[in-house]
């Protein structure tokens, strides 16, 4: 060893010599002792106690470069802006009476609590209780330490879990759908996973997942993908594999059983998911189903980022916002069979509106069966603040 040294500033690497850190420790050791009384008297003598030892050598710049396409994701170099940087948000409530926001900000997704203006917020209204003072905190879900400039995630959607569960007690799990680009395809190819998206997990995609996460691909650490990536269903769609996918277009059904969205070759795709992450040593079968390019009338049904979906709320029907032939807007609605056999079951696609105008924004209504369960669930569980009114 010699003892010389490479820093690096920034972005850049430069070198100093051993001969030019000793002059640097010399020069600092002889200030905080006293040295400026010494040297002024030698100057009195005039003899320069300074000429014994070398001038201390400036820092060299090392002539190297490294190009990186993940250039925007050093995130020591850059910080994070949500307002600048934010590209998705999926905001869900939890069982703890909250509200927080899945965000996808430069190839990185975290959670984010939603909390109220705290300008908006009267003097003395600060303190809500025991235990409810708690500062909120972003936390980051992937990818974790060491994964940043292996994978990008393009989007996340928080998946919604069932009223109703056989656990006595919530556990506070919380599922996320993540679009991303899979670090063990060659190519890097789009690819679906399911993670865990609470405070408890650990981030996946990064080194603690190596010892932590159970549906790790084996001695990678790295989550299993169920759609894409390097499996089967990876690679382009003239290979049957899933292609590039709008990461704008994904929509989740409000029973959290099924997931639709639209890539660039003008499919729309609907795929089942699954119910808990993908298993390392089991290949769960998930039932991917591309919708037909026309509808019952012979209109087109061309998916791009323009393309609405939007699910009905028991999962079975997905109204379709594309373009006709003469280039008005109509919506179709797909009968994707029931949700509780696991499989999709396309049946028929048919218009709902003309095309003689243009329609778009389509959004389901609830039954009077629907109103009737919500008045009682709210007798039942009524709210904090009815509660206090009362």
């Amino acid at each position: 060893a010699t003892g010389d040294v490479v820093l690096r500033i920034g972005a850049d690497l430069h070198y100093m010599s051993r001969e030019s850190v000793v002059a640097k420790l010399r020069s600092a050791s002889s200030i905080n002792m006293g040295g400026t009384s010494s040297s002024s008297s030698s100057d009195d003598e005039g003899v320069d106690s300074s000429s014994s030892s070398p001038p201390p050598a400036d820092i060299r710049m090392l002539p190297i470069a490294v190009y990186s396409d993940f250039s925007n994701m050093h995130e020591r170099l850059l910080p994070l802006e949500v307002a600048k940087h934010l590209t998705a948000m999926d905001a869900y409530s939890t069982s703890y009476g909250t509200v927080s926001a899945l965000i996808t900000a430069r190839g990185q997704a975290f959670v984010a609590p939603v909390v109220e203006d705290a300008a908006k917020e009267e003097k003395g209204s600060r303190y809500g209780g025991g235990g409810k003072n708690m500062p909120a905190r972003r936390y980051k879900v992937a990818p974790g330490t060491g994964g940043g400039g292996m994978v990008r995630i393009l989007s996340a959607k928080h998946v919604p879990q069932p009223t109703v569960t056989s656990a006595p007690v919530d556990s506070g799990e919380r599922l996320a759908l993540l679009l991303a680009t899979d670090p063990l395809s060659p190519t890097g190819e789009h690819a679906f996973y399911l993670i865990r998206t609470d405070a408890a997990a650990s981030p996946a995609f990064g080194f603690a997942a190596l010892y932590e996460y159970g549906d790790a691909v084996k001695d990678t650490g790295l989550p299993r993908p169920f759609v894409g990536g390097h499996l089967d269903t990876g690679g382009s769609t003239r290979d049957g594999g899933l292609g590039s996918v709008y990461p704008d277009s994904i929509r989740i059904s409000p029973c959290g059983r099924r997931f639709a969205f639209t890539d660039t070759d003008g499919r729309v795709v609907v795929v089942t998911m699954p119910a808990t992450p993908i298993d390392p040593e089991e290949e769960k079968d998930v039932d991917v189903v591309v919708l037909p390019s026309k509808n019952e009338a012979g209109q087109p049904i061309v998916g791009n980022d323009g393309t609405g979906l939007v699910w009905s709320p028991g999962g079975r029907y997905l109204a379709i916002e594309h373009k006709a032939r003469n280039q008005f807007r109509v919506i179709s609605i797909a009968d994707l069979g029931p949700t509780a056999g696991g499989a999709i079951g396309l049946g028929r696609i048919v218009q709902a509106t003309p095309d003689r105008f243009n329609s778009f924004s389509p959004v389901w209504g609830k039954s009077s069966k629907g109103f009737a369960v919500e008045m009682y669930e709210s007798a039942l569980n009524p709210t904090d603040e009815s509660a206090s009114s009362s």
